[in-house]
């Protein structure tokens, strides 16, 4: 049985409302091989945020991912399944004294190969987040959900600058002061390139 695909635009000039499903998307939806009943689930990613942030003269890469749902809608029981196991899976946070690893399936490598810049990077990747429009979009919106709290236009500006931390609530300022020093391995020369010393400060 083929699911009835409910993933709407909005245009803002004619007021008309139509879907966004690609033709591969429409594919996979019909394709009799590639039944839900078997298990197999298809998601398209909505948003990658990645930004260079400079902070104590370190370079820093940082990254989340969002899935973002429109006019009040919520992902689906399976869908939510499979974002949080994502989300254990790419997060790379540390665990410090005083901080545990939220949902997350364990520490991780805080560096990695920058084909931009053809070199190792520090690189912090915060995990999935839900966005929810009550609307269209933030202008619209009556309410904006950043998982499960409210907030303002300004502070999605905000997340989405990196400014605050995007698992805090109430949201607090990102914050990548160096707090301890850690011993690394040597990183293994996936790409064929000479990366013998990889023993680093982190925080």
């Amino acid at each position: 049985m083929t699911i009835k695909y409910r993933q709407q635009l909005h245009c803002p000039n004619c007021n008309s409302v139509f879907t966004d499903e690609t033709a591969f998307g429409r594919w996979l939806r019909t394709n009799k091989s590639l039944p839900s009943s078997e298990g197999y689930t298809f998601y398209d990613i909505d948003f990658i945020v990645h930004k260079y942030k400079t902070y104590d003269n370190r370079l820093f890469q940082l990254m989340m991912n969002i899935e973002i749902k429109t006019h009040g809608r919520k992902p689906t029981k399976e869908q939510r399944a499979t974002l949080l196991l994502l989300n254990q899976l790419v997060k790379n946070r540390r665990r410090t004294p005083t901080k545990t690893l939220n949902m997350q399936a364990g520490e991780t490598i805080q560096r990695a190969y920058d084909a931009y810049s053809s070199r190792l990077i520090n690189i912090r990747h915060f995990g999935y987040f839900l966005l929810t429009f009550s609307g269209a979009g933030p202008e619209d919106s009556q309410e904006i959900l950043w998982n499960k709290n409210s907030i303002t236009e300004d502070q999605l500006t905000g997340l989405l600058r990196f400014d605050y931390d995007p698992e805090t609530w109430p949201l607090k300022n990102l914050d990548l002061r160096r707090h301890h020093k850690i011993p690394v391995n040597r990183t293994l020369d996936m790409f064929g390139l000479n990366l013998a010393d990889d023993s680093r400060e982190v925080s």
